[in-house]
């Protein structure tokens, strides 16, 4: 999550200093938070897809920073964090639990469009690179983390409340199915894991999500 945050925060000073040289504000840096919801054949338990339905939701943030090329056309950076829980038994008799967090950063592409002068909609899109790691919460430590390629894409509504500001809310959807690798730590013991493709961590996710935007 550390390097996460210090990518964005780097590129959003790097558009700061492009920003400086700009007459118009050409630099858009957004937050927004809220509730990631688990769809389809998502599994995000590191034992395996019989425990995959003890996983539903969680809590999402989402860090952006774009510069617009034009009034319609921006390009920029996304970053993301999810984390949930897992609380239940394993083969009926064992108690497990754990916390996840996924982290996901990727460039974007985004498209603008005004409805009325301080209402827009836009249309991001971005192919990136996925994190997963678990950490159980149990007597017998176990760590197990991953990564993927995923995609996302959001559609998001805006109002502009003051002439920097604006509110922000819509849905995003990420995807990723490519966690053919499981690194997994027992009690400091260290080992790799190729699970089968039908076996494997993957995600599909929706979160819907409130924030604010800020532009200079």
């Amino acid at each position: 999550m550390k390097r996460l945050l210090i990518c964005v925060f780097l590129f959003i000073i790097a558009l700061s200093a492009i920003a400086q040289n700009e007459s118009v504000q050409r630099i858009l840096v957004s937050a927004e938070a809220g509730k990631g919801i688990l769809i389809g054949k998502t599994n995000l338990s590191p034992l395996g897809v019989d425990y995959r339905n003890e996983y539903s939701s969680g809590y999402s943030l989402n860090v952006k920073a774009l510069y617009l090329l034009d009034k319609q056309i921006g390009v920029g950076l996304k970053g993301n964090i999810f984390c949930t829980t897992g609380n239940y038994l394993i083969d009926g008799e064992t108690k497990y639990a754990d916390d996840i967090e996924i982290s996901y950063i990727a460039p974007q592409l985004e498209i603008r469009r005004h409805l009325k002068k301080t209402f827009l909609i836009s249309l991001t899109c971005g192919i990136g690179y996925m994190h997963y790691k678990s950490v159980s919460a149990n007597e017998i430590k176990m760590k197990t983390t991953s990564n993927s390629y995923a995609v996302n894409m959001d559609f998001m509504f805006e109002y502009e409340m003051l002439k920097r500001l604006s509110l922000r809310g819509g849905i995003s959807c990420l995807a990723a199915n490519n966690f053919n690798k499981n690194r997994i730590t027992i009690n400091n013991e260290k080992s790799t894991v190729k699970p089968e493709k039908w076996n494997r961590i993957q995600m599909y996710r929706i979160d819907c999500l409130l924030g604010l935007v800020y532009s200079f």
